[in-house]
């Protein structure tokens, strides 16, 4: 595909991967969906912690893939002279976040990831 405008396209599932690096990529999971096979992989890279929640509720809200899972990518550059091999005394700590899903097929239910109920919780009947 080229690099272009997404929500100009229309697509059929025709890709097996979307990479968006953009502004507001939330705004292309719909599009995103469309253009995938099912299995095939979103993954998308922003710079800030806001971004990243949008991307991932507009991920969850879509109903079409599974439970988004996000890293940080971090930079430290590494010393070597022969033998002597040690990271750099400084580090760039933060360069941005990466989310991926996985497009369900159309008629898939998205596994909900279980969760523990939270310390504090408890049960209204008690």
């Amino acid at each position: 595909m080229d690099v272009g405008v997404l929500q100009e396209r229309k697509f059929e599932a025709e890709y097996d991967r979307v990479i968006l690096d953009m502004l507001a990529p939330w705004e292309c999971v719909e599009i995103a969906s469309q253009a995938l096979v099912p299995g095939g992989v979103f993954l998308c890279y922003v710079a800030t912690t806001t971004q990243l929640s949008r991307v991932a509720e507009a991920i969850k809200e879509s109903g079409n893939f599974t439970e988004p899972e996000s890293s940080e990518t971090i930079v430290r550059g590494w010393h070597h002279e022969g033998l002597a091999v040690r990271p750099q005394h400084r580090m760039i700590g933060h360069t941005g976040f990466l989310t991926f899903a996985r497009r369900m097929a159309p008629g898939v239910p998205v596994l909900q990831r279980r969760r523990r109920p939270s310390k504090g919780s408890y049960d209204l009947s008690d």
